[in-house]
């Protein structure tokens, strides 16, 4: 498994919210009447930082 660093991220330009439009998930963050993929993008872009130590 490759090791992700901040280095790793800047590279391979990582980027969650891309992520997630390319393969058309924001579906599965919709409720009836809401739509939650920016508190995903967030949360998931806090993971990062946390398994890099930026945090």
């Amino acid at each position: 498994m490759k090791q992700i660093t901040s280095n790793f991220i800047k590279l391979n330009n990582i980027s969650v919210k891309k992520y997630i439009s390319d393969k058309h998930l924001e579906s599965c963050f919709q409720t009836k009447t809401r739509c939650v993929a920016l508190t995903c993008i967030d949360y998931l872009y806090g993971l990062i930082l946390l398994s890099i130590g930026k945090i």
